[in-house]
């Protein structure tokens, strides 16, 4: 009896850490994603700054041909004119001069370019391959979860029939009790713990649709710390309260965008913190899953509005202030 708690008090503890390091490696994953599009905004900078060095290099060679063919023909002038000549061929020697340090330049900037972007190439397939990593990695870790905390060891090994469906595992007075697998007629799967004919403890459910949830049960509902993977891509992991995601969580959305903040009945409700995945970051109140209230939206570029929000949208006094140090008082 001592040797089952304490394997139950040790599987707890590795099913909480590994909960943990889920989250700090979709954490990862962000800041990568983050960081990508960041990365292709330098490159697009480098690639206009080098169409721009190339034109201003290329005017400058066609300027000094140009003038080379008025000095060749004035090589021919009165001898009135010589000493005009000399002079304009000193200057054109000079040209020439800048035309060989400005080549050379150019060289030294195209090298440059050249290798800063296949540094910026590298880093991006790097980054990608880290995700992907990460991404097999928690694959391989919901696998083990499965395998380790939610893989039914059925003593009793008994079957029910019932109204909702097939339930195999440990019965005690007719009643499901300890480890069981129920397999529902509408195609859902319950993998875990069940208390007096109910699912409550540590489990995992499989919907129809393809949605998944793990974590904690009570009384037969999602109640506690919990892992909610959509269909869609999105995933939730954060607080629940019966069958609704209530308390602090973060939302991390199938386009890149994540939520981190307070939740009620579903919605986002309180205080909160939406990243986009262009870099722009909204700060404030939420009700009913919208921004209502006080809130300070950042910009990418560093500009930055502080105001009133109601139903998404700025309302009333808003000030703004500009990167360039400007501040503007705009009204909603």
């Amino acid at each position: 009896m001592e040797e089952i708690k304490n394997n139950k008090k040790i599987n707890s503890i590795n099913s909480d850490l590994l909960m943990k390091i889920t989250n700090e490696l979709q954490r990862i994953i962000i800041y990568i994603q983050e960081h990508l599009i960041n990365i292709k905004k330098i490159g697009k900078n480098i690639n206009l700054e080098s169409k721009q060095e190339q034109n201003g290099e290329e005017l400058y060679p066609k300027i000094n041909k140009f003038r080379r063919k008025l000095g060749i023909k004035r090589k021919y002038l009165s001898d009135k004119n010589e000493n005009k000549y000399e002079n304009e061929k000193n200057e054109i020697s000079l040209d020439e001069n800048k035309d060989n340090i400005n080549k050379n330049e150019k060289e030294i900037n195209e090298a440059k370019y050249k290798k800063l972007k296949s540094n910026i190439k590298k880093l991006k397939n790097n980054s990608s391959i880290v995700v992907k990593m990460i991404q097999n990695l928690l694959n391989k870790i919901n696998e083990y979860k499965i395998k380790n905390f939610y893989n039914i060891k059925i003593n009793s090994n008994q079957e029910l029939n019932l109204n909702s469906g097939r339930y195999i595992g440990n019965v005690v007075n007719g009643l499901r009790e300890g480890k069981g697998i129920m397999y529902y007629k509408n195609g859902d799967r319950y993998e875990g713990d069940w208390k007096n004919n109910k699912r409550e403890g540590k489990g995992i459910y499989y919907l129809n649709g393809g949605d998944i949830y793990e974590g904690d049960w009570k009384n037969g509902n999602y109640e506690g710390k919990g892992i909610y993977y959509y269909n869609n891509g999105d995933i939730y992991i954060g607080n629940w309260k019966n069958n609704f995601v209530d308390g602090k969580g973060i939302d991390y959305y199938h386009d890149g965008n994540r939520y981190e903040g307070e939740f009620a009945n579903d919605y986002r409700e309180g205080k909160g913190i939406i990243y986009y995945k262009n870099g722009n970051r909204f700060e404030g109140d939420f009700k009913n899953d919208l921004k209502e209230g006080r809130g300070i939206f950042y910009y990418n570029n560093g500009d930055r509005i502080i105001g009133n929000f109601s139903g998404n949208k700025s309302t009333g006094k808003q000030v703004i202030f500009k990167n360039n140090g400007d501040i503007e008082i705009r009204n909603f």
